[in-house]
């Protein structure tokens, strides 16, 4: 008999699928080989969905090292936000949004979920909504609760693990907790170990403080933070984790690398190298129309093809909707006696680079083919032909001015877009497109995360 052109209705049931004429194909037989060539073609979203058809889809995902570009977490647009905006919803799902540069698509993850499952279960349903991010890496966000306590979170596997206090600015009696939530860690990473003797050992790591920014870490498991003793006279301004190793940029732009594995000679942490450069690095405006006391840099550093690159931000203090950089005079007119509200905004990149090997900082004119993630995470760079969402030779930046991002109700957590490097101009993240001229409040501020199972 010829076989028939007529349509099947198909059912599904887990991991069969029943046809109309009773035939079942268990699809969890398919063989892994193949199964892991899907997994490839796969956007992140669409690995969540590949992990429900049954369990040994489920833990051949959880297995795989599945890599994502960036997606951009953001505050909900919920009841009570203003279009235009981008408040967090007073309901129990901030940061349950995220945005996919792949598929240019908003995803939400229910956070009342976050905090009722997992490691611990000590949350009721009114603890998130005080949450503050304070760090992005590797798939973990480094949450500090509401009671200022820090955690490690996965929002796409739900998976919590406590973190100490931070005793020795939880308990000043001036602080109060949202102080100690928003100001107290500036960037927090977490570290994994590469020795296979210590593959199982995985550091959290901050810069902290309230006048200087120091170092601090703890091994997961650990009871306290240990300060990292490395020069008193330096404020820390990024950290990274390279081959298991702690990259430290200070605001001086030397390079601390420091070893937390314990070793049988010697005691731990090491700090192994220290890039000291042989000389002082101009990183401001090069016109000469305004004065250092119109802006200031902020300085990331970011391992990308196996050197180091310091990505200064020049931030005006006041910023036009053109643009422009502003003197503070200049908010006041005469025909209103109401200033000017021109926030703050990014107006410029410069970037340097080296291989920690020589002692000065090189200049750089193109990222070729790769593009920056630059933010309160922690830095990343990403080939554009493996990721033809992101735009080549362009910084990928969001907001992370903690000093100034609660200084005024119309603003703050708003300086965010992407830089292309060759034509020095700036364009808003997709997600943004409908703002405008970009300078509303968004609350709390967007982080970039790398989507992990």
């Amino acid at each position: 008999m010829a076989p028939s052109n007529k349509k099947r209705r198909l059912y599904y049931s887990s991991s069969l699928i029943v046809g109309e004429g009773g035939q079942y194909r268990d699809w969890s037989g398919l063989h892994t080989d193949l199964l892991e060539v899907i997994l490839n073609k796969l956007s992140f979203h669409d690995i969540s969905q590949f992990k429900a058809v049954c369990s040994s889809w489920s833990n051949l995902a959880s297995t795989s090292r599945v890599v994502s570009s960036p997606w951009l977490m953001l505050p909900n647009l919920g009841h009570g936000c203003e279009y235009g905006s981008l408040l967090a919803s007073p309901s129990l799902h901030n940061f349950s949004r995220f945005f996919s540069l792949v598929e240019k698509q908003h995803y939400k993850y229910s956070s009342k979920q976050w905090f009722q499952e997992g490691v611990d279960d000590d949350y009721d349903d009114y603890d998130f909504p005080e949450a503050w991010c304070v760090g992005s890496s590797h798939g973990w966000l480094v949450i500090m609760d509401h009671n200022a306590s820090p955690l490690l979170l996965n929002p796409f596997s739900r998976r919590k693990i406590r973190l100490p206090l931070m005793k020795d600015v939880m308990f000043s009696d001036h602080l109060t907790v949202r102080d100690v939530q928003k100001s107290c860690i500036s960037k927090a990473i977490v570290l994994f170990s590469e020795d296979k003797k210590d593959k199982n050992k995985t550091w959290v790591v901050v810069i902290y403080g309230f006048v200087s920014q120091k170092l601090a870490y703890c091994e997961i498991g650990d009871k306290s933070w240990t300060d990292l003793d490395g020069d008193q006279s330096l404020s820390y301004c990024d950290i990274l984790g390279h081959n298991g190793r702690l990259y430290a940029l200070s605001s001086s732009n030397t390079v601390e690398v420091w070893d937390l594995r314990s070793t049988d000679c010697g005691s731990f942490p090491a700090e192994v190298m220290n890039f000291v450069p042989e000389s002082v690095l101009c990183l401001g405006l090069d016109d000469g129309k305004f004065s250092n006391d119109n802006y200031f840099g902020q300085s990331y550093l970011v391992e990308s093809m196996g050197e180091f690159l310091l990505v200064t931000r020049i931030i005006g203090y006041y910023v036009d909707s053109d643009g422009e950089l502003l003197d503070e005079a200049d908010l006041l007119t005469d025909e209103d006696t109401h200033p000017l509200v021109c926030p703050y905004r990014t107006v410029a990149f410069r970037v340097h680079k080296t291989d920690l090997t020589g002692n000065k900082w090189d200049n750089v004119e193109s990222l070729e083919d790769r593009a920056l993630f630059l933010g309160g995470n922690e830095s990343m760079s990403f080939s554009c032909s493996v990721f033809p969402e992101c735009d080549r030779n362009s910084i990928y930046f969001t907001d992370d001015y903690w000093d100034g991002m609660n200084g005024d109700y119309l603003y703050g957590g708003h300086d965010n877009g992407v830089y292309s490097l060759e034509a020095k101009t700036f364009k808003p993240l997709p997600c943004f497109d409908f703002l405008g001229d970009g300078d509303n409040k968004v609350d709390p501020p967007p982080f970039w995360i790398v989507p992990s199972i």
